[in-house]
């Protein structure tokens, strides 16, 4: 969109339209303090590296989008000694519609929301540390895209609650626990 910002090294509380160009390294959080559309443009890599979560989505929607698919496609690196993202106990939504998105997370949780996680495409892994789970959400859509989840616990897993599920629709879905890979409080759909 014409009204889209770059993200640069300085970036910090961004809301509304967002665009990656280039290579860009932030070592802090990356907080949201709105609603927040990020597009990794071609040949992109924007690296967060904190000791914090990587980005704190907060009470707001993420949405994440590639300018295109395949090996050229934008890629979000997250290093973090806490969770990836994080949304905290706020039940807001996150959605990757494309990128190479890959996420560390040391000490907690490579996914964390209160929401939906909802993949369409891209190329996804998560590692998370063993204590805790690779994606962790109220409900999580796999639709398309190649998506790997790991960690010593549990690869995805869906929090207590009626409609929480964990549904497959298509794409490549790796998900890989020492308990489980998959493990949903209500529904495994596949």
């Amino acid at each position: 969109p014409a009204n889209a910002t770059k993200i640069t090294d300085e970036s910090n509380n961004i809301s509304g339209y967002w665009y990656v160009e280039g290579n860009v390294t932030i070592d802090r959080t990356l907080t949201l303090g709105g609603d927040t559309h990020l597009i990794l443009c071609d040949g992109a890599e924007l690296t967060i590296n904190t000791d914090r979560d990587g980005i704190d989505y907060g009470a707001n929607n993420l949405t994440i989008y590639a300018q295109s698919s395949g090996t050229h496609a934008g890629k979000l690196t997250i290093n973090s000694r806490l969770n990836g993202f994080y949304s905290g106990s706020s039940i807001r939504n996150f959605t990757i519609n494309g990128g190479i998105i890959s996420v560390t997370a040391s000490s907690n949780h490579g996914i964390y929301t209160a929401g939906a996680v909802t993949i369409n495409g891209g190329i996804i892994s998560v590692t998370a540390s063993s204590n805790y789970y690779g994606i962790y959400a109220f409900s999580a859509v796999i639709n398309g895209g190649t998506v790997s989840a790991t960690s010593d616990s549990y690869g995805i897993y869906t929090a207590n609650g009626s409609g929480h599920n964990v549904t497959i629709n298509g794409g490549k879905v790796y998900a890989k626990g020492t308990y489980y890979g998959i493990n949903s409080a209500d529904d495994i759909n596949l």
